[in-house]
């Protein structure tokens, strides 16, 4: 198959359920898009219909314009761009998206009533509801930011031991001229 200049495109180019090659997170990442485009594209019928991760957009282009939104999104797992999610929010994403039945992640309609109540309101909008605890803290950064890493000029922590000019050898007396 011929390479084409440019981006390639979801469902494409790599395998034939749409996945791009790379490590585990980017599989999973591109799995979660590819399902994520094809169910939006089934519920709205429009082979250009795209799903907007950042909240401002969602609200905009989704929720108001598209009248769908996103119905069962996992707890755990934030709803912003895809390549800000850890590989655990991943993988409880991908559970969600492949589950099939009543806790499956869907779009669903929404009212004109629905639609007016929520005109202004961007994060009433926004689906899930995000946990930290649920999977774990990150790394919490350095203990001392913000915080003043000189006094008097002088740095607070130890610096390193420069090593003085010359050979350092032992003391020692000479025993021989004891005798």
């Amino acid at each position: 198959m011929a390479r084409s200049r440019g981006r390639r495109k979801l469902g494409k180019v790599d395998s034939p359920d749409g996945v791009f090659a790379g490590g585990p997170a980017r599989k999973m990442r591109s799995q979660a898009r590819v399902i994520l485009k094809r169910r939006i594209e089934n519920k709205t019928g429009d082979k250009s219909a795209t799903l907007w991760y950042e909240g401002n957009y969602y609200h905009r282009f989704v929720y108001m314009r598209r009248r769908i939104r996103i119905d069962r999104w996992p707890d755990a797992v934030p709803f912003r761009n895809l390549s800000d999610l850890t590989e655990a929010q991943l993988i409880l994403l991908l559970d969600a998206l492949k589950k099939r039945g009543k806790g499956a992640v869907r779009f669903v309609d929404v009212s004109d009533a629905e639609a007016a109540a929520h005109a202004r309101d961007v994060e009433g909008v926004l689906p899930g509801v995000y946990k930290q605890s649920a999977i774990g803290l990150g790394h919490p950064g350095r203990s001392d930011v913000k915080k003043s890493r000189f006094k008097n000029g002088k740095p607070v922590s130890k610096g390193r031991k420069l090593r003085t000019k010359g050979a350092i050898t032992p003391k020692y007396v000479d025993d021989s001229d004891m005798e």
